[in-house]
């Protein structure tokens, strides 16, 4: 295989990839090609990559993570946390402020449809998370919470 981007780097961009690889075998990394055991060319994109996989950042950017961004913006701006409600009527109401407070005293933002709202669940996970979403590095925590009648989860800067 020839690397249209030119060789590996040096030594230390080869030992992250043959890392990414064995966590490629292991079914860690959906998104990487495979490389060949016997010559290891790769693209400069595919180094930052497997970089940034090792050290935990996921890059990934579709439409709901995306919508995420946004929100997590308009949190970062007002210094509250974005709250997404559970599902009513196939759309999930999102919320802007501090949620240690009652629901009325949080800001509305909208709404998103369930499905994007299932999709945000699936690429991120309960607690810290780390995102390149949009070449935007974003760190938040998501947690749970209760407001009056229904359940809600929480991204909170971190």
């Amino acid at each position: 295989m020839v690397n249209p981007l030119g060789p590996v780097r040096d030594h230390g961009d080869r030992d992250a990839v043959r890392r990414v690889d064995c966590l490629i075998r292991r079914g860690k990394c959906r998104k990487f090609v495979a490389l060949s055991s016997v010559g290891v060319d790769a693209t400069t994109q595919w180094i930052d990559a497997a970089s940034r996989a090792l050290r935990g950042i996921a890059m990934t950017t579709t439409e709901s993570l995306l919508t995420l961004a946004e929100y997590l913006e308009l949190s970062l701006n007002s210094g509250g946390s974005v709250i997404m409600m559970q599902k009513c009527n196939d759309v999930c109401a999102m919320y802007v402020g501090d949620a240690s407070r009652d629901q009325d005293r949080l800001r509305y933002h909208g709404d998103i449809a369930a499905t994007q709202a299932e999709e945000i669940l699936e690429q991120t996970h309960a607690g810290r998370n780390r995102l390149e979403i949009g070449g935007q590095l974003y760190r938040f925590i998501r947690s749970f919470k209760h407001f009056e009648d229904r359940g809600a989860v929480v991204f909170a800067p971190s």
